[in-house]
């Protein structure tokens, strides 16, 4: 069944315009993933089981094969690791979780992350894009306007 759907020149302009901006952001964000890749990949990185990471508390060693943005409404890094392992990073959580089930710590992984500008693209629940500046990978909504 074919529909036909007719747009006056307004509604067309705001979708070409639409598609316009959400092309330049996802750019954006496959930028900052592209230099998150390109200080991580190949790098080695020991996980801990708590934030503090007393030597004691040290779990595995992982090699960081590469990280890929997997969210829809708001940014989620996967970091594929050497050992076969997979990690993922949400700007709403305060850590990193292994294979979605366990949470290890790495300080230094997790500011370089906060640092680079991931987390401060997320799509509010109507799917727009918005620019969160002072975001914070644990923010849970008040700086945010809601969107976490």
């Amino acid at each position: 069944m074919k529909k036909i759907v007719k747009l006056t020149e307004s509604d067309l302009a705001r979708i070409v315009k639409r598609v316009i901006r959400e092309q330049e952001e996802m750019g954006e964000m496959a930028q900052a993933i592209e230099e998150l890749n390109d200080e991580f990949e190949n790098k080695t990185v020991n996980f801990y089981s708590k934030p503090t990471q007393k030597q004691s508390e040290y779990m595995r060693t992982y090699t960081i094969k590469r990280l890929e943005n997997v969210g829809s409404l708001q940014p989620i890094l996967q970091l594929e690791l050497d050992p076969a392992s997979k990690l993922t990073f949400t700007c709403t959580s305060n850590n990193l979780r292994l294979n979605n089930n366990i949470d290890v710590f790495n300080k230094m992984l997790l500011n370089k992350l906060k640092d680079s500008g991931f987390c401060q693209k997320m799509r509010d629940n109507r799917g727009n894009m918005k620019t969160v500046p002072n975001a914070d990978f644990a923010s849970t909504g008040g700086d945010m306007g809601g969107m976490a």
